[in-house]
């Protein structure tokens, strides 16, 4: 076979493949690379997995898609959360982390429920599977909407059972209550500014207004606190007391709208040579004085150890102040309803 023929058949070959290339790179989906005119960013949004399998795509696709509006939903309730804390006291700060943290949990049920893979591409070369995932900016924003209304109708529902007027603890209870169920708007919210940053998601009452009225009530509260304790234990219970917001601490139940009960043990000092070991343990709760509703129960135990047994009981003394100031401010995370009438 001549030289000539032989170059032919080879040139066509070459061109057969590139035209080939050629083909398959126009085959290769816009949404791969970034923004499809299928799926524009103005009516959804996207993400995009690559994986061997297409089931392993698709959880991709789906993770990077709730990458992005998680990162996105954070952003914005940050901003809310430092516009609306800038002024505001060392509790109010720490119930304002907390709506951050609720907003990521509430987000990523949003996007479990609201996405579906679309689209599915197979690279020719390297076999590996390309799987798109999509939210429907206005189907997502419509359910969002409609949970922050049936929010708004519970408040309202709160509110319209406020207790008769002379029970203080009842109305803190009430505002408590309502202000809780409107902090859930704080997250569902941001989803709403995220997917259409002019949809309307502002509430039909007054979640600031009711938040202010609901720590100055809860605030008025006379809390008496437990007599005979020792100084450690007693600054950590009054420190804890603050941080949850109850500032009006008194010393006699009379008059007193709640009171602190708490039980302290103290084992006898473990002696392990060289060391010696003290542990104390302190369970209590906050309820309305006389045994009604419990607002709160809390626990806190440590144990410290020396080589003097003097040092050893310091060291719990003053871990067990520290350790009692968090377990309360922790403790209260919900206010309980109030009881019926």
């Amino acid at each position: 076979m001549s030289r000539g023929i032989c170059g032919r058949r080879l040139l066509a070959a070459l061109l057969a493949a590139g035209a080939c290339g050629s083909a398959l790179a126009a085959e290769r989906p816009a949404w791969v690379d970034g923004e499809s005119a299928e799926w524009p960013r103005t009516r959804f949004l996207t993400g995009v997995g690559i994986a061997d399998e297409r089931s392993v795509a698709d959880s991709r696709a789906r993770a990077e898609l709730a990458r992005v509006f998680l990162s996105r939903v954070e952003a914005v309730v940050s901003s809310v959360e430092f516009e609306s804390t800038r002024t505001s006291n060392a509790s109010s700060e720490t119930r304002r982390g907390l709506d951050a943290r609720d907003a990521t949990q509430v987000s990523t049920s949003v996007e479990i429920e609201g996405a579906t893979i679309a689209a599915h591409w197979t690279d020719p070369s390297s076999r590996r599977v390309h799987a798109l995932a999509v939210l429907d900016r206005r189907a997502a924003l419509a359910s969002i909407q409609a949970r922050l209304g049936e929010i708004d109708s519970r408040v309202e529902k709160v509110l319209a059972a406020a207790p008769p007027p002379g029970d203080r603890l009842g109305t803190a209870l009430v505002l408590i209550q309502a202000r809780d169920e409107l902090r859930q708007r704080v997250p569902l919210s941001a989803q709403a500014r995220v997917l259409d940053p002019e949809a309307a998601s502002s509430s039909r009452l007054d979640p600031a207004g009711i938040s202010t009225r609901a720590e100055a009530a809860f605030g008025s509260l006379r809390v008496a606190l437990p007599a005979r304790l020792d100084a450690e234990i007693e600054e950590g219970i009054r420190k804890g007391l603050l941080a949850l917001g109850l500032r009006n601490l008194v010393s006699a139940k009379a008059g007193a709208d709640l009171e602190v009960v708490v039980t302290v043990e103290r084992p006898a000092m473990e002696h392990v040579a060289p060391w010696f070991w003290i542990r104390v343990l302190v369970t209590g709760r906050i309820q309305e004085v006389g045994g009604g509703r419990v607002l709160s129960e809390f626990s806190s135990s440590v144990r410290e150890g020396s080589l003097l047994p003097a040092k050893a009981r310091a060291r719990a003394r003053s871990a067990i102040a520290a350790s009692l100031e968090e377990a309360i401010a922790g403790s209260l995370v919900k206010a309980p309803a109030p009881a019926e009438q």
